[in-house]
């Protein structure tokens, strides 16, 4: 079995100190950037997992404006929302197995979303 170690964040915040790391530490593990696209900030970032905020707030603002925002409404793969965004030094080794599993982790989110 191959391993690869990876490192998730779970709060935005704590992605910078594992950042640093990696640019300090070049056989490092890798990191994930977490809300918006953080290859920038080290090549030990395959991908990042993107929230677009931007689209959530136009969405909202516009619907409020026609008198039409619902009390509850779900942003995600989907519809664009979120997005796993590749590094542009990973694209060729990821980008196939990125297209592969979109539509199953689309499915996955909608039925963790219905429990």
């Amino acid at each position: 079995m191959l391993g690869v170690n990876l490192i998730l964040p779970y709060c935005g915040k704590a992605v910078h100190g594992l950042l640093l790391y990696n640019r300090e530490n070049t056989d490092s593990y890798y990191t994930v950037g977490t809300d918006v696209d953080m290859q920038a900030y080290s090549d030990r970032v395959p991908f990042s997992i993107v929230k677009h905020i931007d689209k959530v707030i136009e969405k909202c603002v516009d619907q409020s404006l026609e008198g039409s925002l619902p009390n509850h409404q779900d942003f995600g793969l989907k519809d664009g929302y979120t997005e796993l965004l590749i590094s542009k030094d990973y694209e060729e080794e990821l980008s196939e197995a990125v297209k592969n599993i979109h539509q199953t982790a689309i499915e996955k989110e909608e039925a963790y979303e219905k429990q």
